[in-house]
């Protein structure tokens, strides 16, 4: 269908109610990288039973896993790297791959001045990865990480890219780097 109409946009929406925000993650990314999707919707917000935020029952308080009633689950963490960065307009670079349980995708602005890296670490030991990047020019960084795993951090705000670009990524992580171009 896809050689059909080209012209077409085409999207994605979750199909799997997991309670596995790595899965959700690795997903998303074969939907954007090997799919070439337009937009990966995910309507399933709130509900009672999953989604991206669990509201719990309001008549059990004694069972209560938060404070306030309601949690984000690991499925919001894995979606907010993409969505929390990628923005409209943004499209997907090439990107070379050399582990094929390490996904990686890029994605830049319309205006060339800002680079979103999404890296996913599917194994169950930490791997070291050198990011090349050629022809983006960056003063400043950000790198989060969401590790999937028992008492994992999510969104954990790791500091800056070194010069090398060498890149840490835990066991069943993810890792969203936001590159800021040069002001020339």
């Amino acid at each position: 269908m896809a050689e059909d109409y080209k012209d077409k946009p085409k999207f994605q929406t979750e199909f799997e109610r997991g309670d596995d925000g790595l899965k959700t993650a690795w997903l998303i990314h074969t939907s954007l990288v090997e799919e070439n999707v337009n937009a990966y919707f995910y309507w399933d917000l709130i509900w009672d039973n999953g989604g991206l935020v669990f509201l719990e029952s309001p008549y059990y308080k004694y069972q209560w896993r938060s404070e306030k009633g309601f949690y984000r689950t690991d499925e919001y963490y894995a979606f907010k790297h993409f969505s929390g960065f990628i923005k409209s307009g943004f499209y997907r670079i090439e990107v070379e791959e050399g582990h094929n349980r390490i996904k990686v995708s890029a994605y830049i602005s319309p205006d060339n001045k800002e680079l979103i890296i999404v890296g996913i670490n599917t194994l169950v030991i930490e791997q070291k990865i050198k990011l090349n990047i050629h022809d983006f020019n960056f003063s400043e960084s950000e790198i989060y990480t969401s590790v999937f795993v028992k008492d994992g951090e999510k969104m954990a705000y790791e500091g800056l890219l070194d010069e090398e670009g060498f890149l840490l990524l835990p066991q069943h992580s993810i890792v969203t780097i936001r590159l800021l171009a040069d002001s020339i």
